[in-house]
């Protein structure tokens, strides 16, 4: 919700400022709040990246920890998304669909 709430209020944003604070603020609440999302691994993983080229060592920082867990998020987002934006697209044509044939009817 945090997240959604971060993109509703860029694109309510009138300036450039606006919208980069509304993301900055509430992704920022939402990688506090620990979530486990691709949002906060966004974050999170090129942290990381940065740290160990500077030369820290972040713990559990690795090639697998990270595909792993991206790779269970993104299924899940997939798995969940996927329907309901194909039904949405679906619902989508059926109306057009709909509607160009009333109008090829009320021409005839």
């Amino acid at each position: 919700m945090l997240v959604c709430l971060a993109v509703w209020l860029a694109y309510a944003g009138r300036s450039v400022a606006d919208k980069i604070l509304a993301l900055i603020l509430l992704v920022s609440a939402f990688i506090a709040a620990g979530f486990e999302h691709c949002v906060a691994n966004m974050y999170f993983l090129p942290l990381a990246w940065l740290m160990t080229s500077l030369g820290k060592d972040p713990a559990g920082f690795g090639a697998s920890t990270s595909f792993r867990s991206l790779s269970a998020i993104l299924w899940g987002a997939l798995h969940s998304w996927v329907p309901c934006i194909g039904r949405s697209i679906g619902q989508r044509l059926a109306r057009t669909r709909l509607a160009s044939s009333k109008d090829r009817a009320s021409l005839n």
